[in-house]
């Protein structure tokens, strides 16, 4: 959209265009909060497991265990057709 308002501002100076909305900035922005707080929480779970256990297995377990279970509740979203904006822009 930008390429061709600049060939049609050439064309017809006095045609001005100015972007109104930026629909999937503040979608961006929610996505990108959410993966820095995903990765925020999984880092500090691991950290108490540490600190409380001791115990560098049990810290391992709980590491691993963390995406293994995100990764089950999306494909549930995704089968029982709760698909996030993300998902539609991708197909």
């Amino acid at each position: 959209m930008r390429d061709s308002s600049t060939g049609c501002s050439r064309t017809g100076p006095e045609l001005r265009f100015t972007e109104t909305w930026i629909w999937y900035r503040p979608a961006l922005e929610v996505y990108d909060g959410a993966m820095e707080m995903l990765y925020e929480g999984a880092f500090l779970a691991v950290v108490v497991v540490w600190l409380f256990l001791r115990n560098w297995r049990a810290t391992l377990v709980s590491a691993v265990a963390l995406p293994m279970s995100v990764l089950p509740a999306f494909l549930g979203m995704y089968l029982f057709g709760l698909r996030s904006m993300w998902c539609r822009c991708w197909r």
